[in-house]
């Protein structure tokens, strides 16, 4: 089973928050990542159902959420957190991801003043965006699991 990589389980373990600027700067979505995944929840906790799931959205794409994945980072958000802002995606070092997925976030969130749609992979400054309902939303409704796929499948080319 996957579990949470390191850091976001420290974070988990000691009820720390960070502000999205200390995030920057001590997050290893600075160490080269590809593929960032956003998680807003009420809590700004994962439930493993939901962590389940996602593992199982990643493998059917060829990625992975295992510890120490240089592939895949995923950070959770309570609502009422500060967001990851787009344009701080775009300053980390060595270079932005290159596919950012958004589970339960807006486009406001993100402070993004583009059109962009729910299960539409859109590019914007070089990097791909997936916009989805929340995870607990996708386990209740299988349409929208359907939705997510095939939005997936364009944007990893499978």
């Amino acid at each position: 089973m996957d579990t949470l990589n390191p850091y976001t389980y420290y974070l988990l373990l000691n009820k720390k928050v960070l502000s999205v600027d200390e995030l920057l700067i001590n997050s290893p979505i600075t160490d080269n990542c590809e593929n960032l995944i956003l998680v807003k929840t009420d809590n700004g906790v994962l439930a493993k159902d939901d962590h389940l799931l996602l593992s199982k959205i990643m493998k059917a794409v060829g990625l992975s959420l295992i510890e120490d994945s240089t592939q895949v980072q995923l950070l959770t958000f309570a609502k009422e957190d500060s967001m990851l802002k787009f344009e701080q995606l775009l300053q980390l070092k060595p270079h932005p991801p290159k596919r950012l997925i958004c589970f339960g976030l807006s486009k406001k969130d993100l402070g993004l003043n583009i059109n962009i749609a729910r299960y539409r992979p859109t590019k914007f400054q070089q990097i791909s965006i997936l916009m989805s309902d929340p995870v607990q939303k996708l386990q209740e409704e299988a349409e929208l699991k359907r939705h997510l796929w095939g939005a997936l499948k364009s944007m990893f080319s499978i």
